[in-house]
């Protein structure tokens, strides 16, 4: 890799017009030498492709936008996004991010390594006072992911300023090589939202490469934009794409050794949170995990192809990534449901 390769930023936007503005706005002031940046609209009806086009008019820099005329969720979207690139890597930001101006230039100089394929940008909940939004997560005994951090709870005081291996990063400030997304074939359009990166990044680790947290590369996010923006959906979208990504996830890339047993073990994760929802009178969002359950059973065919497709290029994860937590770690994540 070229010490200053061509980055192509790549956001996802819906009906997020105000959020997409500033993070344009720092986004376009980032001080690495050469990058270009690629906008998707998912048919949003708020203006934003129009406030795209305005910014186009007034920057010097490469600004391309690419409008869908419906929402085609994040993961096609990004993909789609990469088609349209030029860059030998690959940044990825929320439309409710804001890049520290060394974003770049900081994720570049761990991306020399040639055994990196991957790194988690530092991620700061944007206006709180420094708090952890993410830093990775490893992989744990169930399949689930294991933060790290919790989002929200520790302030940044310096303690993790050391890049360190991890499992998964977290889109909404993540970098990557190019030649390694085109190699595992991209997001699996399939999950539409949330956890195509953990798909993605498992991918990366079975294709021979390693995933860093990089805490010089800072971007502050404000999490949660997709409840604020669709509040109607929102629980749909959590809970139905939520258990079906997990499942489909686990069904793609464990491997044989541990298979049934991590899939059995999985489900019965989302069955409980299914059955606490009913105590706790929330039958729709009961319905909506066990219709991921069901999306995966009727998708079973198509996903064993893509299993095969992955066993070609499969190597075994390092257990440094993996994390055996307490079963109380799993009751209290599901307590905060």
């Amino acid at each position: 890799m070229s010490r200053n390769p061509l980055v192509s930023v790549i956001i996802v936007n819906y009906n997020g017009r105000d959020y997409l503005r500033e993070c344009l706005s720092h986004v376009l002031v980032s001080d690495y030498s050469d990058f270009e940046v690629i906008v998707v609209d998912n048919g949003s009806t708020d203006g934003s492709s129009e406030l795209v086009k305005e910014v186009m008019k007034r920057t010097e820099k490469s600004l391309k936008l690419l409008v869908n005329s419906l929402n085609v969720g994040p993961a096609k979207a990004r993909n789609q996004a990469v088609s349209l690139s030029c860059g030998e890597l690959l940044a990825f930001l929320d439309n409710d991010a804001r890049p520290d101006p060394s974003w770049l230039k900081a994720a570049g100089n761990l991306l020399n390594d040639p055994e990196v394929g991957a790194l988690q940008c530092k991620l700061l909940l944007d206006g709180r006072d420094k708090l952890f939004d993410s830093i990775g997560s490893y992989l744990g005994d169930f399949g689930f992911l294991v933060q790290r951090v919790p989002s929200g709870r520790i302030p940044d005081i310096g303690q993790f300023d050391t890049a360190t291996d991890i499992f998964s990063t977290k889109s909404a400030g993540m970098v990557m090589r190019r030649i390694i997304f085109d190699e595992i074939e991209g997001f699996d359009s399939d999950y539409f939202i949330y956890n195509e990166e953990m798909d993605l990044c498992w991918r990366v680790w079975t294709s021979g490469h390693r995933i860093v947290f990089a805490p010089d590369s800072v971007v502050y996010h404000k999490s949660g934009s997709t409840k604020r923006v669709a509040p109607k959906i929102a629980d749909k979208l959590l809970y139905f794409h939520g258990s079906k990504n997990y499942i489909l996830t686990i069904l793609k890339n464990v491997d044989g050794g541990t298979f049934l047993r991590t899939v059995t073990l999985h489900i019965a994760g989302w069955l409980a949170l299914s059955a606490l929802m009913v105590l706790r009178r929330r039958p729709m969002v009961s319905m909506y995990i066990l219709q991921g359950i069901l999306w995966n059973l009727g998708n079973m065919k198509a996903t064993m192809t893509k299993r095969a497709r992955n066993a070609g290029r499969r190597k075994s994860l390092p257990k440094y990534i993996l994390a055996h937590v307490p079963l109380r770690y799993y009751f209290n994540v599901l307590g905060r449901f």
